[in-house]
């Protein structure tokens, strides 16, 4: 029975009183506390008496604390993998927000895929593919973070990078791009690298801006913090449209970058799902 009522506690994350729950546990206070980030459990007591108030009164005062270190817990948990440290420490700073929460925001996302993948995984020893998809994944996480943008998930050998999420920021789009070309360079360099173990790949990048839905998208098994909407699908289109070294955005990214980005329209492409064709830019440079 107390471990029944501990766990409610804790799901509930706050202090709760139970009431008559049987002949012997006439009252129970719980008060959820947290240790370290592995180490939680629940502070009670059972049938108190004559000092209920005070009990009452310490266990609001645990519950503030309790609850604040919890919140902290649940982004570091949740954020550490996709986002630098810097913006961890910004979520942290602003209280008043519930980043989990699912909600619409205007984002940009950018797909990054290795072209012919799959063939060259047909060529050579799958250590030596793995040697190198680890290491090409690595790089290009480090520009992604360190461009502000948050790693979404690895799709095989693609890439799903997002901004404007968890933490709204200026220029989210110019961003994005600037990430995008700078892995193109640090891509380039790799080539060089495993052209001498007769490994040759390259890599193509779509970048999309617009509104999706943001937050916590799962079932009761397994929950993942990420953006879905056609926003999403869209830039994942302009990834596969992508020719090797380039980098292609849309109407909407164009629109958000203006003349920070160096770029020649193409003709409109046919995307799946989509009635008109889209306008696209191929990216030249950085002003």
């Amino acid at each position: 029975t107390l471990i029944k009522l501990a766990e409610s506690s804790l799901d509930e994350n706050q202090v709760q009183e139970f009431k008559d729950v049987n002949s012997e546990i006439k009252l129970c206070t719980c008060v959820p506390s947290i240790v370290t980030k592995d180490d939680y459990g629940v502070l009670g007591v059972v049938n108190p008496q004559k000092s209920s108030k005070i009990l009452s009164k310490l266990a609001k005062q645990i519950s503030f604390f309790v609850s604040e270190d919890w919140e902290k817990n649940q982004i570091k948990n949740v954020f550490s993998n996709y986002v630098s440290p810097e913006i961890i420490e910004m979520m942290l700073k602003n209280e008043d927000k519930d980043y989990l929460k699912t909600k619409k925001r205007e984002i940009t996302v950018l797909f990054s895929d290795i072209r012919g993948f799959t063939k060259m995984a047909e060529k050579h020893p799958p250590e030596k593919i793995v040697e190198m998809l680890n290491e090409h994944l690595n790089i290009m996480t480090e520009i992604i973070l360190k461009n502000k943008g948050m790693v979404d998930k690895f799709i095989g050998d693609a890439i799903m990078a997002v901004w404007g999420v968890p933490v709204y920021q200026e220029s989210q789009a110019y961003r994005a791009v600037k990430a995008a070309w700078e892995m193109q360079e640090a891509q380039r360099k790799l080539e060089k690298k495993y052209s001498k173990e007769g490994i040759s790949f390259t890599v193509g990048i779509g970048i999309n801006t617009g509104e999706a839905i943001v937050g916590n998208v799962g079932s009761k098994l397994k929950m993942d913090y990420t953006v879905v909407g056609d926003v999403v699908n869209t830039a994942s289109r302009l990834c596969s449209a992508a020719g090797s070294r380039k980098v292609i955005i849309s109407e909407d990214t164009f629109r958000d970058v203006g003349k920070s980005v160096q770029t020649v329209k193409l003709d409109p492409i046919a995307v799946k799902n989509k009635s008109r064709p889209l306008q696209v830019y191929d990216v030249l440079g950085l002003n």
